[in-house]
This record gives C-alpha cells, structure tokens and sequence, in this order.
C-alpha cells in the first residue's frame, strides 16, 4: 500500500466542485435526489464539502438502539440504483438513507473516480424508508449506516482466502484513498472539527493486514492516515465488505449518537 496524499480541499477548488450541492466530474454534473432548500454555511461547505448536512432525509433516534432510542428516518432520501460512478447492489426497500449518507455516496463516488479512473463504488444497505429495524442487521436504523463492497470489487465475495489470508482482490491503496477522502469532512461538535464519520467496520483480519503493512513497508503516516486507522474497527462479517457510520448532522436535533 504506497501513501496516499488526497490533498481534498486543492482538489475540490481545481475541479470547480461545489458540494454538498452537486459534485462535478469530467464535466458531468451529479444532481442530489432532494431539492436544496436549506443552503449550507461557509464554514459547512468548508469542513465537509461532501456531505448536505441540512437537506434530504433526518435522521431520528440512534442508529442501533431500541425502545426510546430506536433510529428512524423522516422524509427518507432514495439512493438512485445507478449514478456517476455508484451503483447500487441492494433493492430499492433498502436504498434509503439521511440526506448527510445519499450526499456523502454520490458526491465522494465521482470524485475518487477522478483519481481512478473507471473505479465505480457499489453501495449495498443503507436504511428503509422510514429508518427503524432491518433485518439482518442490527444498526442501519437511522440512515447513518451503508455498506459499500470493498472498492474495486463488484460482488459479495471475500476478500480473505480459505486460510483467512488477505487476497488480491482487496485493494489496500483505492480503499485507504477512498476512507481518508470520507474522513476528511467534518461537522462541528461543541465548536470543535471532527470527522464526519464515526466508524468504518473490517475484518479483523484486513485491520491486521493493513497494520502491518504499514510496519514492513514502513510507510509514512499522517494526521489524515492515523485517523483512519483507528476509525478502522475490526468486526467479524465484514470481508465482502465495509461498513460506514456517518455521526449524526448538527441538523439532526433528535439523532443520538451511539
């Protein structure tokens, strides 16, 4: 895995993007699927030039929680099944999502596209249309959680061999590219920038593998990459794909962080 240097901001400025709004790729224009009542502030479009922290989908409640604090989702935002460089591999009862999710998928898919041409994400679940229990799952109430197969595959097969040994089919350097850009967007929580993300669910195995490359290749890490790696948690059922929590929008007055 060589190092990965996403300068986001200098990329976003040279490519005339302005996100959470549309994201602009190869001179195509991606439209987000709700209409942008709610324009967001300098300082938003600043930390998290990928993510519509106001419009679209309200998450409610916690993304796995039960009873009171069961998540939900109000005027859910519908993934589209195919997009500039995404495509969906779930049905339309589980593509709904938070506007912060649908915006983050469709503006980030187009813009590591750029970096790598002909790379599309596939996205499985997100949330149903009215967030809540979706089985199998225990989480994905709130439509703060996606799954995405691991970038460059296009199918649910693991990336782990009979052995549990990390395969070629596990791209270390799209997929560290892919998470430092997601994590580098930001929201304000008591005044203080923090990543938009909550945590990226791997295998323990892959989370291994990663570290120890690192170590052996004694690849250089910075800010970016070190946050990364601890927002990488190591989760059993997770070698066909990884799982993405967005934190809960500052917009969000009845999500709960959990």
């Amino acid at each position: 895995m060589k190092k990965i240097i996403l300068a986001l901001a200098c990329t976003v400025v040279s490519m005339g993007l302005v996100p959470p709004v549309a994201a602009l790729a190869q001179g195509e224009q991606v439209v987000l699927p709700f209409p942008i009542v709610d324009p967001p502030t300098k300082e938003e479009l600043e930390l998290a030039p990928l993510l519509d922290l106001r419009n679209g989908g309200i998450s409610t409640g916690a993304a796995q929680g039960t009873g009171p604090t069961q998540g939900g989702l109000i005027n859910g935002t519908l993934l589209p099944q195919t997009g500039d460089s995404f495509r969906a591999s779930s049905s339309e009862k589980s593509r709904w999502g938070s506007g912060m999710m649908v915006s983050m998928i469709m503006n980030s898919a187009p813009l590591l596209a750029l970096q790598y041409t002909g790379v599309t994400l596939r996205i499985g679940g997100i949330a149903q249309q009215t967030g809540g229990p979706y089985k199998p799952h225990k989480s994905h109430q709130n439509g703060l959680d996606a799954d995405i197969l691991f970038v460059g595959t296009d199918s649910y097969d693991s990336v782990l061999d009979s052995t549990g040994a990390v395969t070629e089919r596990f791209d270390p350097e799209k997929n560290w590219a892919y998470w430092r850009m997601i994590t580098a967007q930001k929201i304000l929580v008591k005044g203080k920038p923090i990543s938009a993300i909550s945590m990226i669910l791997v295998d323990p195995r892959i989370k291994t593998f990663l570290e120890a490359r690192v170590v052996e290749d004694s690849i250089p890490m910075d800010e970016l990459d070190l946050q990364v790696m601890k927002l990488l948690r190591p989760t059993e059922g997770h070698d066909t794909h990884f799982h993405v929590r967005l934190r809960c929008s500052p917009h969000y007055t009845t999500c709960l962080e959990r």
